[in-house]
């Protein structure tokens, strides 16, 4: 019924097209104006049908092989080939785990570490109520409640010994700092490094930073491939997070002085 609406064209007019006839433009806007009239129809046709079918009671009716069961019930365990019930098949400990179980969990947090104005809780209330993020703040991370959710790194450090952590910001991250946060940079120096400096000491193997000069924010706009702290790119403090190696290490420009 709604193949030729939903396609927008009929016989004729693909035939014209395949013909390369010509036409005005008066033509053509009536050929357009018409067919999105066809498509309005079928798509309110749809409409009526699904409003039709919500209105009715649900039926329950027998079919061969139900005896009488209401066919979207759960159909009762059905035993294997061993005699074992479907609830016994799920239960039981699966052999070889799959592969993802055992996999690190690796994450680049890009100058978005959870920092609010301690001074000015206006901003971190805001989005609280309008993002509505702290409904997936575990009620166990008592220092989430404070309004710094730097601590919901440690918090994942902490229940989860396959994650790892790095960390990237500029000291004066300018869309953070300076426009949410509201805070002078040195301000905003100070409460990164001492909130992240929390997370660092009590997981120094697993949560490692990558700090600069300035006010770039996010790694892409500094230079993901080029920026540099001493020899070593944030390309490569990322790669060596993945591959194991020593350059991923805490790596705060000038000691973060």
């Amino acid at each position: 019924m709604l193949v030729e609406p939903l396609l927008g064209h009929s016989r004729g007019e693909q035939q014209d097209r395949g013909c390369g006839r010509a036409s005005g433009a008066p033509q053509r806007h009536g050929r357009e104006h018409e067919r999105g009239r066809r498509l309005e129809r079928g798509l309110r046709a749809v409409l009526r049908r699904i409003r039709f079918q919500r209105r009715q009671p649900a039926a329950r009716h027998d079919d061969s092989g139900s005896n009488g069961r209401d066919p979207l019930s759960p159909r009762p365990p059905q035993p294997d080939g061993r005699g074992r019930s479907r609830e016994e098949q799920v239960s039981e400990p699966e052999a070889h785990p799959p592969g993802w179980l055992d996999a690190d969990l690796l994450v680049f947090d890009d100058s978005g570490l959870g920092l609010s104005n301690p001074t000015d809780p206006t901003t971190y209330n805001e989005i609280r109520t309008e993002w509505k993020f702290d409904q997936f703040i575990p009620d166990s991370c008592t220092e989430c409640q404070s309004g710094q959710q730097t601590a919901i790194i440690g918090w994942g450090l902490k229940n989860d010994d396959t994650l790892k952590v790095s960390g990237f910001s500029s000291y004066g991250d300018g869309v953070i700092g300076t426009y949410f946060l509201k805070m002078s940079a040195a301000d905003f120096k100070k409460l990164l490094l001492d909130k992240t400096g929390l997370v660092h000491d009590a997981f120094p193997d697993r949560f490692e930073r990558f700090f600069i000069e300035g006010m770039q924010h996010t790694s892409l706009i500094a230079g993901f491939d080029t920026t540099k702290v001493g020899t070593l790119t944030i390309a490569g403090f990322t790669r060596a997070m993945v591959d194991g190696t020593a350059d991923w290490v805490d790596t705060l420009e000038n000691g973060g002085k």
